[in-house]
């Protein structure tokens, strides 16, 4: 399990080359936004239902842009830096 410190990593294998690929993990689970945000699952869909936060469906799956993520947490810094 990775600590609050490391991001979430992938590992892939390139169908092409055979070769495994690392790195950041691009989509999230609102579970792991949530985790990110130390928030409950339930405010995670509720930014989510409102707008607040971007996400997409895949499948059936709703995921979380690791960016969007951070560019809402962007946000609040930027908003608690005008009060």
């Amino acid at each position: 399990m990775a600590n609050a410190e490391s991001p979430s990593l992938y590992v892939a294998a390139d169908v092409n080359s055979g070769e495994t690929l690392t790195g950041p993990r691009e989509m999230l689970t609102v579970e792991q936004a949530a985790d990110r945000l130390a928030v409950s699952r339930t405010t995670m869909f509720a930014l989510i239902k409102d707008d607040v936060v971007p996400s997409v469906l895949i499948g059936r799956n709703r995921r979380v842009p690791a960016d969007e993520l951070t560019a809402y947490i962007e946000r609040l810094i930027a908003e608690a830096g005008e009060c």
